[in-house]
């Protein structure tokens, strides 16, 4: 006989697993667990990353634990998404910021729903609402829709409709705020420095907005916010955060859900059978296990134990969990029921966001446009994934990058050099490029990488002045010679260096950024 106290507990998780198939083992654990969620990432779509495999994948789940549990992906666009074909990859939430259109971000909130409703998908995990308050956090960046709080809570509002007009849920993420964060929480625990006053009028602004909109999950963060609790709890098991001011001062009636409880802010100071239990008394509703079998196990049965033992883990809001969780559950499959066909227009939506968003944010020796069929000269660092959160880079010698400059008019003299480029990456680069009209130099995390920043100098030394673009970090351009031009496409997708192409060519609008970021 199954232990219902246990399965209740069980119906709190989020899961994951590795693999693109069920294979026995797994189906075992997930037939015997029963999670309320599965979250799939990159390394279950395969290396095709398309609908075929995701609805193969979605069968065998559903095949095992039914139609209840809710099927949850990252697709922020941008930097992180699951998937690369198939699905339209978006700019991401940056280059919205930039464009700074809410019907764009509305439009991209319905057309990425109702593709990933098609594919038998419950929820996508963003909008991401975290300010981009400092260029080195190393895990927001570019997922930040701006640094100015009425806007990004206007664009992140504006997905959050297009999302649900689109059938899916939505979520955002990460409360109270990561923006203002020195350190990954897949690595460690960052604290957050920032009186709660400020984080009220500032990092919680975006959150209030999705809120206000009907967003159907809020992911709360792993860091330490000392100005919201002096306790200095981590968020995750901070009630004076979950449920003080995001249940009851924020008025959030939807599904609270943990990040990752085996991540590296989590796990080098609890076990990840406390850490649920915590999670749960601090008002999660959904915890996120997203790796090891074991731990899931371990969480689940850490929980049972305190329900049971009803002190650290009321009964009466674990019950209220199961009530927000079933009914959240029972909506999505009357939203997957009514699915249809995914819907047009997504890869020229992404278009006009890219094109919209692209700016100059320096030309002080008037470069820009360029003449197309002039020699250019492209020095492109290799492109790399940098946080753990990422998964999808795609192409890392940027072959596309140097044909799509091609394809925009210009004779490509191409170089990809490491990420942290040594004296003789330097040189070898500087001479590929000796021959050039004009060097284009991009940059991808200089904060991070002297190598590249280095390099700048010695190109500037040898071609300038440079046109530099800024594929990763849009602060990048602390590092940019004095006389070179910059720009901002806000990424690396391919529809963004399209973008840059048309634009730097002259057949795209080259508007002025005010600012650094939007």
């Amino acid at each position: 006989m199954r232990d219902r106290v246990r399965d209740s507990c069980a119906r709190r998780l989020g899961v994951g697993f590795h693999g693109t198939t069920l294979d026995a083992a797994t189906r075992a654990h997930l037939a015997e667990l029963r999670p309320g969620a599965v979250i799939l990432f990159a390394r279950n779509l395969g290396d095709g990353r398309g609908a075929a495999q995701c609805r193969a994948l979605v069968g065998e789940i559903r095949a095992v634990l039914g139609e209840d549990p809710m099927l949850l992906v990252d697709q922020e666009g941008g930097v992180v998404v699951r998937f690369t074909r198939d699905v339209t990859v978006f700019p991401g939430n940056m280059a919205l910021g930039a464009a700074g259109r809410e019907d764009l971000a509305e439009a991209q909130g319905r057309i990425s729903a109702g593709e990933l409703l098609a594919l038998g998908l419950d929820a996508n995990l963003a909008p991401v609402c975290d300010l981009a308050s400092d260029p080195e956090n190393p895990g927001v960046g570019l997922r930040s829709l701006g640094s100015d709080p009425a806007p990004v809570g206007r664009l992140a509002a504006a997905l959050v409709r297009g999302s649900k007009a689109g059938g899916l849920s939505s979520c955002a993420k990460h409360f109270p705020g990561l923006g203002a964060a020195r350190v990954d929480p897949h690595v460690g625990l960052p604290t957050i420095e920032r009186p709660g006053e400020r984080l009220r009028g500032e990092d919680l602004v975006p959150f209030r907005a999705a809120i206000e909109a009907g967003v159907d999950f809020v992911m709360t963060t792993h860091g330490r916010f000392p100005g919201l609790d002096p306790s200095a709890a981590s968020s995750t098991f901070s009630r004076p955060i979950v449920t003080d001011l995001l249940r009851r001062e924020m008025g959030f009636r939807g599904v609270v859900l943990s990040d990752d409880l085996e991540m590296g802010a989590v796990r080098s100071e609890l076990p990840v059978g406390e850490a649920a239990v915590r999670a749960a008394a601090a008002g999660h509703d959904l915890l996120l296990v997203c790796h090891t079998p074991e731990r899931q196990v371990e969480a689940a049965e850490a929980l049972a134990a305190a329900v049971r033992e009803g002190r650290r883990v009321s009964r009466d809001e674990h019950a209220a969990s199961l009530g927000r969780l079933t009914a959240l559950a029972v909506a999505r499959i009357r939203a997957r029921e009514k699915a249809g066909p995914p819907p047009e227009g997504g890869p020229a939506l992404a278009a006009e966001i890219a094109a919209a968003s692209v700016a100059v944010a320096a030309d002080p020796s008037r470069l820009l446009p360029l003449r197309r069929g002039l020699r250019l000269g492209v020095v492109l660092p290799r492109l790399a994934d940098l946080t753990a959160v990422e998964d999808s880079v795609g192409d890392p010698d940027g072959r596309f990058v140097f044909e799509t400059l091609s394809a925009a008019g210009f004779q490509v003299l191409g170089r990809v050099i490491p990420l942290d480029p040594g004296p003789a990456d330097a040189a070898a680069a500087v001479e590929k490029v000796r021959a050039a009209d004009r060097v284009l130099a991009f940059t991808f995390d200089a904060w991070r990488n002297q190598g590249q920043r280095a390099l700048l100098g010695a190109l500037d030394a040898a071609k300038g002045p440079l046109v530099v673009a800024h594929l990763r970090n849009p602060w990048d351009g602390r590092y940019a010679p004095p006389t070179a031009a910059q720009l901002q496409p806000w990424g690396f997708r391919a529809v963004q260096v399209r973008a840059l192409g048309e634009a730097l060519a002259g057949r795209g609008a080259l508007r002025r950024l005010e600012g650094t970021v939007p």
